[in-house]
């Protein structure tokens, strides 16, 4: 995206639980390795830093006020976190032969950041909150297709009609899925999914689909779909269930592994010399749909142990469907009828 009159343009997380849109801003006080120059709002004709009366500033979770300038701080599950003045800002998106300018879109310019941005240069929120881009320009759909996790392709997003799976390049043997948005009330802006049950091996596991069910008496738990988290969270009775059945299925020896690392369900790799190795099939499901996913989307060689790890983990508070798991699914958000719509397909090739 490009960002300022002239455009810069940056690379940036594509987040969809969250709101905010923030980048790197010069001068920057504490700011986090970007493969690009830091945006600076000097060089821009258009930046026009925000006041503490301004309704966008009131949207904030936590507004503050400087010389009369909105101050942002805004914090992530992962621990990372951005603070600097909320501005309005021209952002350019398209490709070098068709490209839209959009103007006096509301982001943070961060100068004061922490935590990994995955060789960008900040987050866009894609939320149901006021700040986040889909809001701001009134889209009703948008898509994405995340190429493979090490493909130095770019992923696609689309908006608007052209936020469809229908496309030749999309369309596969499998039938497009789609599964209703829930809404939770004490977290209204995430994108709840009703969640059913888990199959590992063509084997639907013995799960209680209330495990992935919203608690109605204080909102937590239940099930979202975040682009921004990297491989999924299942909440801990349903990981035990996946865990277990991994054991059973693999004949690896299992690698012992530290507490505090997300990774536990890892097996010596590579297998002794002619030994064939079967690995089961994964299905997540939901209300009306199954999500079959590819054996790169769950299974990964993990740097650290060596092991060959399934890229999942155990959380305490609900389930996150992780972009680990997004890989080469075109994936459709139709806020107009609540409803995600998912096809397997060649994101490198869109």
């Amino acid at each position: 995206m490009g960002i300022g009159t002239p455009p810069r343009y940056y690379a940036a997380i594509l987040d969809t639980g969250s709101d905010l849109i923030w980048t790197q801003c010069a001068p920057c006080l504490l700011c986090v390795e970007q493969p690009t120059p830091y945006f600076d709002p000097s060089r821009s004709a258009t930046y026009v830093r925000l006041p503490c009366s301004s309704p966008v500033c009131n949207a904030l979770y936590y507004p503050l006020c400087f010389q009369d300038a909105c101050v942002y701080q805004y914090f992530y599950g992962d621990s990372a976190n951005t603070a600097g003045v909320l501005a309005n800002e021209t952002f350019t998106f398209g490709t070098n032969t068709s490209r839209v300018a959009v103007p006096s879109i509301s982001f943070g310019c961060g100068n004061l950041n922490a935590g990994s941005l995955a060789n960008g240069s900040g987050m866009v929120g894609f939320g149901r909150g006021p700040l986040s881009l889909v809001s701001q320009v009134g889209s009703p759909r948008f898509s994405y297709c995340l190429t493979s996790f090490m493909s130095p392709t770019p992923s696609r997003l689309y908006f608007g009609a052209y936020a469809t799976l229908n496309s030749t390049n999309a369309s596969t043997s499998r039938p497009v899925q789609s599964t209703p948005f829930i809404v939770n009330p004490a977290l209204p802006t995430m994108y709840f999914l009703n969640m059913t049950g888990i199959s590992v091996g063509g084997y639907r596991l013995d799960i209680d689909p209330a495990v992935f069910a919203i608690n109605d008496e204080d909102g937590t738990g239940g099930t979202i779909i975040d682009s921004g988290t990297t491989i999924t969270y299942l909440a801990h009775p349903a990981y035990d269930a996946v865990r277990a059945a991994f054991v059973s299925q693999i004949r690896l020896p299992l690698l012992n592994v530290t507490e505090a690392y997300d990774l536990d369900t890892c097996f010596k790799w590579p297998p002794p010399p002619r030994q064939s190795v079967t690995l089961p099939q994964v299905v997540f499901h939901f209300d009306g749909a199954a999500m079959e996913l590819p054996l790169q989307n769950y299974m990964l060689v993990d740097s650290v142990t060596g092991g060959l790890c399934l890229a999942m983990a155990t959380s305490d508070d609900g389930t996150i469907i992780g972009n680990f798991q997004h890989q080469n699914f075109h994936v459709l958000y139709d806020l107009e009828n609540s409803v995600l719509k998912f096809v397997p397909a060649p994101c490198n090739l869109m």
